[in-house]
């Protein structure tokens, strides 16, 4: 912390922190579609070779492809005045069964998926955008050794 951070008006971080509220519900709203449509298309098109469930009591995503387990994690993030989902995807040890963080990246209100450094990745507001990125991260899950 800094001097800085002492500086700032009660009142200009509640009505800041009301817009936050509001895009980050917005934010974890995409992540309900993505999981609702990523299930049903892995019923319908993928012979339920992914299978994919909301936990959001635990503000997760569990998923598994071809037994291989993993989990998005979120949680709000402040980003450039507005709320933003931070969402890790991990990996659970083979023999450990600690995670294993594969990436990070970052959903906007908007839909936007972004990296870490702030970089447009894909538009989820596109049609087809949420099978692309379904296919990316199965891709990433499958890719990646379960070793820490």
């Amino acid at each position: 912390m800094s001097q800085m951070d002492f500086e700032k008006d009660f009142r200009e971080f509640r009505q800041k922190i009301g817009v936050r509220r509001i895009d980050v519900s917005s934010a974890i709203g995409y992540l309900e579609m993505l999981a609702k449509n990523w299930s049903q298309c892995s019923a319908e098109s993928l012979d339920n070779i992914v299978s994919i469930a909301h936990d959001d009591m635990a503000s997760r995503i569990n998923g598994e492809v071809l037994g291989k387990r993993f989990i998005i994690h979120y949680a709000p993030i402040g980003l450039e005045a507005h709320g933003a989902v931070e969402v890790a995807l991990s990996i659970p040890d083979l023999v450990t069964g600690e995670p294993i963080e594969l990436t990070r990246f970052m959903i906007t209100p908007k839909g936007l998926v972004l990296s870490p450094d702030g970089n447009g990745l894909i538009d989820l507001s596109y049609q087809g955008q949420d099978l692309k990125f379904l296919a990316a991260i199965a891709s990433h899950v499958m890719d990646s050794p379960s070793k820490a």
